[in-house]
């Protein structure tokens, strides 16, 4: 039984996971295109980060990066 100080979170769907990924366009640095590129990670960052799993946390932002191209790859 865990103790009062731990958090207990939902399993990870990573079938949900890879479609949240896929969904997310490749950004090339287009100021028109910034905000849904944004609200997206966002999103996939709402609903997958884990408070308690800094290496899963970590495969979401190098997930994110690897969505990056071009001029917005040569400004990170």
């Amino acid at each position: 039984m865990p103790n009062d100080n731990s958090v207990v979170q939902d399993p990870i769907s990573y079938q949900l996971l890879r479609l949240y990924i896929d969904s997310i366009r490749f950004y090339e640095g287009n100021t028109h295109t910034l905000r849904i590129f944004i609200d997206n990670c966002e999103s996939l960052i709402a609903n997958f980060a884990r408070h308690t799993d800094d290496a899963f946390n970590n495969f979401i932002i190098r997930a994110i990066l690897g969505k990056l191209k071009g001029r917005a790859l040569i400004i990170t």
